[in-house]
């Protein structure tokens, strides 16, 4: 599921142009305390509400919806601090899960991972065939993944794939001479069939910059650039803390 974050700032324009006021407030108030408690959990709804600003009868009503829609859940408090009988909410890592891919020249490596980032279940399969070959390898390897997880399939929201090629950000367009077949104009739409999911196509070291922002040596980092040493040189710059394409 893409999911988009909009200040206040830029959604007010939106409400004052639309009849759909409430419905927006209430998606803004969603996404608001489902990033609280994303967070910050396990966290009360006295937390969320001190840390969003929003009232504590309101948080009470989103935390409902979350609860009934399965994105959060209610858990036991933090022992080192204390709880006052309050109820605990953290968000719920197995709502969705995600497929992750390296497409290479000489494999297909893949592993579902739940909301929390945790891998679930990985597996590589070596294949030196055509483009054709690696996505029938690398539907195969979904659905062992899946059996060995032992998630439901439906809990599989989206594929990210990683690629030793240049990505174009307008039209994901693909090019590499690694892989003579990939920057067919329809390879996105192969990768959508086998594996019955959205897919995000990007480049493979753009993509080990990004994990190493997030859980690597570069957290807290605005601008680094980020280096990979392989059979072949890559690099990835990460400029005001937004990856830099170039």
């Amino acid at each position: 599921t893409e999911i988009y974050t909009l200040s206040l700032h830029d959604a007010l324009p939106i409400l004052a142009e639309t009849k759909a006021v409430p419905a927006l407030l209430r998606a803004l108030n969603e996404r608001t305390v489902l990033d609280a408690v994303r967070a910050s959990g396990p966290v009360s709804r006295a937390e969320v509400a001190r840390q969003t600003g929003i009232s504590r009868p309101t948080v009470s009503l989103v935390l409902r919806s979350l609860l009934e829609d399965g994105l959060v859940r209610e858990t036991e408090h933090d022992p080192n601090r204390p709880h006052y009988g309050a109820t605990y909410y953290e968000a719920d890592p197995e709502a969705a899960v995600v497929l992750g891919v390296d497409f290479a020249a000489r494999s297909v490596r893949t592993a579902i991972c739940d909301l929390n980032g945790e891998v679930r279940a990985r597996e590589e399969i070596r294949s030196r065939g055509t483009v054709a070959e690696h996505i029938d390898a690398l539907a195969s390897s979904c659905r062992s993944l899946l059996r060995t997880s032992r998630l439901a399939p439906d809990l599989l929201e989206n594929a990210v794939v990683a690629l030793p090629a240049i990505v174009s950000p307008e039209d994901g367009s693909v090019s590499s001479e690694d892989l003579p077949g990939i920057g067919a104009a329809d390879f996105r739409e192969q990768l959508v069939q086998a594996l019955r999911l959205p897919v995000a196509l990007e480049n493979d070291v753009n993509l080990a910059a990004l994990a190493e922002q997030r859980n690597g040596v570069a957290q807290g980092v605005a601008d680094f650039a980020f280096l990979l040493v392989g059979a072949g040189l890559g690099a990835a710059a990460v400029l005001d803390w937004k990856l830099h394409r170039g």
